[in-house]
């Protein structure tokens, strides 16, 4: 008998006529599996658009009594670093040492209790300044080494231009590491002829590093780790939206392959440190209702018997149900707004 294996079905047809347009939702943009990590001319606009912002953006330092204030809150709540000294995030979109000396010696000038001695919380306001300026500093020694873990796997090296404002280039490494890892390791149900014809055209660099995500916690740990979340912080809207997407696309596979849902302890981390993962699975099942052709399924019929306590009284008023597509248009919108960054 012939012992080779069968030969693959035909690829489909092309679609006929033009695809339909994209609803179009104000404040809203679109996004997709964009390779813009693997692209100089985006990376390079990425960090210039970094270098341009510092140099624009001068650190605008209020009154003192307002800088206290801002600082030391008198509600008691805590003020992260990047917040103190008014960095990071996606309007800069990164920082390095100059940035947190600069900003730094124009806030202390300000806020020195010798210049201050009418306001009684000067001092505490200066020293949570010192502090969290050590703080920045020792998240770019974790942000480097982060940034050379990732490189790394990918056998390369980082260069000193990549190290000096390490946000962009970790984030772009990183979102690297999950399309690799996606696009290597198969999504959905394929069977295993068309999983060995795909590895013989996958390089080996990405087989291994397949290979390292699914056996192995390191990776797992990284992206579980601040320096990742810092770099997200740093990155543009679309771009933040695409990482979550591979990092539920991965979570998705990994669910499938170790069977029942399980996935490996290293996810809560993760899950932890992008908890706008819940969101975007919402809307992912939302959106799923409204592309899903299900008039064919069962109607799930369910009656309701009012309580013995409740009879005779009129029913109390319900909003009314909104459509699976007004539905996925709204956690859209609330999403999005989300990706606009978290408090610090």
């Amino acid at each position: 008998g012939n012992l080779e294996d069968p030969a693959p079905p035909a690829p489909p047809p092309p679609p006929v006529g033009k695809p339909p347009a994209p609803i179009r939702i104000d404040g809203v943009e679109l996004f997709g599996d964009e390779l813009w990590f693997d692209d100089p001319e985006t990376r390079k606009r990425l960090r210039d658009s970094v270098i341009e912002a510092h140099r624009e953006e001068k650190i605008l330092v209020g009154p003192p009594a307002d800088e206290v204030e801002r600082i030391c809150p008198s509600n008691g709540r805590i003020l992260g670093a990047g917040a103190v000294l008014r960095l990071g995030g996606a309007h800069q979109g990164g920082y390095g040492e100059q940035d947190i000396a600069y900003a730094y010696r124009q806030l202390a000038r300000a806020l020195h209790p010798d210049k201050n001695p009418t306001i009684p919380t000067a001092g505490a306001a200066f020293k949570r300044l010192s502090e969290a300026a050590d703080e920045l500093r020792q998240g770019l020694t974790e942000q480097r080494n982060a940034l050379k873990t990732l490189v790394a796997f990918a056998g390369r090296s980082a260069t000193a231009e990549m190290l000096e404002r390490p946000q962009e280039a970790i984030f772009a490494e990183a979102t690297r590491v999950l399309y690799t890892v996606a696009t290597t390791a198969g999504e959905g149900h394929i069977d295993r002829l068309a999983l060995n014809r795909a590895a013989t055209f996958n390089s080996q660099k990405a087989l291994l590093l397949a290979s390292e995500w699914f056996q192995k916690p390191g990776l797992l740990d990284v992206f579980g780790g601040t320096p990742v979340r810092t770099s997200y912080d740093c990155a543009p809207k679309r771009y933040r939206a695409q990482f979550l997407c591979l990092i539920n696309r991965l979570l998705l596979v990994e669910a499938r392959q170790f069977g029942d849902g399980h996935i490996r302890a290293g996810w809560n981390s993760i899950m932890q440190n992008f908890p706008e993962l819940a969101l975007w699975r919402e809307f992912r099942e939302h959106l799923q209702l409204h592309v899903w052709d299900n008039s064919n399924d069962p109607k799930n019929d369910t009656r309701v018997y009012a309580d013995e306590t409740d009879a005779g009284k009129p029913p109390e008023p319900k909003e009314p149900e909104m459509d699976n597509q007004t539905k996925a248009q709204k956690l859209l919108e609330t999403y999005w707004t989300l990706l606009s960054g978290r408090a610090l």
